[in-house]
């Protein structure tokens, strides 16, 4: 199996970014963002998704803003909006939330996608989250595709095998019933 890699930086134009290489089973895309800190992606960078999406990239992941971002798939593209704080052991930032994308690629392109939530940042190296369950809920209340959770992985699932039950979290909190 024959896969490449680009990468675009914003700022940093590379033609070659942009074209699929020739005689390539799966091509990866990495983009760097910058700006502040954020959930939800940048117009520049939903527009660069869109642009490789449409020029057939069977992986994009965006880095650099050292944020979480949501993990979907968009047609047959697995897109990873932001992968958090993962390499940085630096006094740049004090994110900690991590996810280590994993992917099984075939010749057709990705068979299957998850991630696995970690700590990393100012307190040392990465290691697994304590609490990887509210990695998961982040993911879905910032809009990832829903998550077949497993322990310390949960596998994005891609839109034909979406009938997923998860069962329910344990809570404290009772839930609002109102007056009659």
């Amino acid at each position: 199996m024959r896969v490449a890699v680009s990468t675009l930086a914003f700022g940093q134009p590379s033609l070659h970014a942009v074209l699929r290489p020739e005689e390539t089973d799966v091509w990866m895309v990495s983009i760097h963002t910058t700006g502040p800190p954020s959930y939800l992606p940048s117009k520049n960078l939903r527009t660069a998704v869109a642009l490789f999406v449409k020029l057939g990239a069977d992986v994009v992941v965006a880095h650099g803003n050292h944020v979480l971002g949501k993990v979907t798939w968009e047609g047959r593209t697995l897109v990873a909006w932001g992968l958090g704080n993962l390499t940085f052991h630096c006094d740049c930032t004090k994110e900690d939330e991590s996810v280590v994308l994993e992917l099984q690629l075939t010749a057709d392109g990705v068979r299957e996608a998850a991630v696995r939530p970690v700590r990393a940042g100012l307190n040392g190296p990465a290691r697994p989250a304590p609490d990887p369950e509210a990695i998961y809920d982040l993911l879905e209340a910032i809009g990832s595709d829903p998550l077949q959770r497993a322990g310390p992985r949960a596998v994005v699932l891609p839109p034909g095998e979406r009938q997923v039950i998860r069962p329910p979290r344990t809570s404290l909190l009772r839930p609002y019933v109102p007056n009659p």
